[in-house]
């Protein structure tokens, strides 16, 4: 199962991909979204950590979905998306949950 949490470490992955793919720079990001430029490089590189107020613009303006769970429930979370994943696995073959609901737009989570 692939793992869609938002971390550290992946945060800046998805960022990027998900600027680029809507084909705009970072300073666009960055005057759409009242953030400075070098806050949004320093974003994409790891160097600094988002506030939740960031990724909540940020998503917004490049169309990437996010849901918020507390820490608690997320091996729950995940229970349900393996579950559901092995029965779309037996229905239609090997997609993901998130690939089933979201199609098209599922690349923007590797």
């Amino acid at each position: 199962m692939k793992d869609y949490s938002l971390t550290p470490k992946s945060w800046p992955i998805q960022m990027r991909t998900a600027r680029k793919a809507k084909g705009i720079t970072q300073q666009q990001l960055a005057s759409a979204t009242g953030l400075f430029q070098q806050r949004i490089s320093q974003m994409e590189t790891g160097k600094v950590e988002p506030r939740l107020s960031e990724i909540v613009a940020i998503s917004n303006m490049l169309n990437m979905e996010n849901a918020l769970f507390p820490s608690s429930f997320h091996e729950y979370v995940k229970d349900t998306f393996r579950d559901c994943e092995r029965i779309e696995a037996r229905r239609n073959g090997s997609r993901t949950l998130l690939e089933v609901v979201l199609g098209d737009k599922a690349y923007i989570y590797d």
